[in-house]
Protein backbone atom coordinates (compact mmCIF):
# COMPACT_ATOMS: atom_id res chain seq x y z
CA UNK A 1 0.00 0.00 0.00
CA UNK A 2 2.78 1.99 0.69
CA UNK A 3 4.74 2.24 -2.83
CA UNK A 4 0.73 3.28 -4.29
CA UNK A 5 1.18 6.18 -2.14
CA UNK A 6 4.84 7.12 -2.58
CA UNK A 7 4.30 6.75 -6.13
CA UNK A 8 1.18 8.61 -6.34
CA UNK A 9 3.17 11.66 -4.86
CA UNK A 10 5.98 10.95 -7.15
CA UNK A 11 3.44 11.47 -10.05
CA UNK A 12 2.41 14.28 -8.78
CA UNK A 13 5.69 16.04 -7.92
CA UNK A 14 6.35 15.12 -12.19
CA UNK A 15 3.38 16.78 -13.38
CA UNK A 16 3.98 19.99 -11.36
CA UNK A 17 7.22 19.45 -12.96
CA UNK A 18 6.16 19.17 -16.36
CA UNK A 19 4.22 22.73 -15.51
CA UNK A 20 7.30 24.24 -14.50
CA UNK A 21 6.73 24.66 -11.06
CA UNK A 22 10.20 26.00 -9.50
CA UNK A 23 8.97 24.54 -6.59
CA UNK A 24 6.77 21.05 -7.13
CA UNK A 25 6.31 20.64 -3.44
CA UNK A 26 5.30 22.90 -0.02
CA UNK A 27 5.82 22.27 2.96
CA UNK A 28 2.30 23.10 3.91
CA UNK A 29 1.18 19.75 1.75
CA UNK A 30 2.76 17.74 4.63
CA UNK A 31 2.30 16.46 8.33
CA UNK A 32 5.40 17.02 10.30
CA UNK A 33 6.04 13.73 12.63
CA UNK A 34 8.68 13.01 14.40
CA UNK A 35 12.50 13.69 14.45
CA UNK A 36 14.17 10.31 12.93
CA UNK A 37 17.74 11.64 12.98
CA UNK A 38 20.15 14.44 13.59
CA UNK A 39 23.70 15.61 11.84
CA UNK A 40 25.95 17.96 12.22
CA UNK A 41 24.10 20.24 9.08
CA UNK A 42 20.67 18.68 9.29
CA UNK A 43 17.58 17.27 10.82
CA UNK A 44 15.26 14.49 9.41
CA UNK A 45 11.94 14.27 10.54
CA UNK A 46 9.43 11.28 9.26
CA UNK A 47 6.38 13.79 7.58
CA UNK A 48 3.68 12.69 5.84
CA UNK A 49 2.07 14.05 2.11
CA UNK A 50 -1.21 14.98 3.35
CA UNK A 51 -3.16 14.21 -0.10
CA UNK A 52 -1.55 10.77 -1.11
CA UNK A 53 -0.76 9.90 2.89
CA UNK A 54 2.73 9.02 1.39
CA UNK A 55 5.47 8.66 4.43
CA UNK A 56 8.88 10.31 3.53
CA UNK A 57 11.90 11.06 5.51
CA UNK A 58 12.53 15.14 5.24
CA UNK A 59 15.91 16.78 5.66
CA UNK A 60 15.74 20.35 6.84
CA UNK A 61 19.48 22.12 7.51
CA UNK A 62 19.31 25.38 9.43
CA UNK A 63 21.09 28.28 7.47
CA UNK A 64 22.80 29.12 10.89
CA UNK A 65 24.94 25.93 10.65
CA UNK A 66 25.54 26.88 6.77
CA UNK A 67 27.68 29.54 7.19
CA UNK A 68 30.88 28.17 6.50
CA UNK A 69 31.86 27.34 2.57
CA UNK A 70 32.94 24.04 3.98
CA UNK A 71 29.44 23.03 5.29
CA UNK A 72 27.84 25.23 2.11
CA UNK A 73 29.64 22.55 -0.19
CA UNK A 74 29.32 19.78 1.93
CA UNK A 75 25.24 20.45 1.50
CA UNK A 76 25.58 21.00 -2.46
CA UNK A 77 27.53 17.66 -2.66
CA UNK A 78 24.53 16.09 -0.94
CA UNK A 79 21.99 17.65 -3.02
CA UNK A 80 24.09 17.02 -6.02
CA UNK A 81 24.68 13.18 -5.23
CA UNK A 82 20.69 12.52 -3.68
CA UNK A 83 19.17 14.08 -7.71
Amino acid sequence: MEDKRLQALLEMIQEKRSKSEDQPLDLKEFQIGLKIGQGAFAMVRRVTHKETKAVIALKTYEKKNLKQDEAQQAVHNEITTLS
